[in-house]
């Protein structure tokens, strides 16, 4: 634990991020910092086959707040049934 515990120390220390940019953004989206910048915003996920676990995260994560997908030809509901 101590060593754990220096390390993140040490990246706080000298400013290293100890998350991903998506992992900053899904907090922030989950914690719903960012739901006047995203209330207007249509996502489109397009050309890709597979997601990391991270960004099935947070493709799930924008489908639970209810935000507009659509993934490739395939539209994707949000909850309210909207495109």
């Amino acid at each position: 634990m101590a060593i754990f515990e220096a390390v993140s120390e040490m990246l706080v220390q000298h400013r290293y991020e100890s998350q991903s940019k998506m992992a900053f953004f899904l907090n922030q989206v989950e914690e719903g910092q960012l739901e006047e910048q995203l209330k207007d915003v249509a996502i489109v996920v397009d050309g890709f086959t597979r997601f990391s676990a991270e960004e099935e995260a947070l493709i799930s994560l924008l489908h639970r707040k209810r935000r507009r997908l659509s993934s490739g030809s395939m539209p994707v509901k949000s909850l309210s049934g909207k495109l």
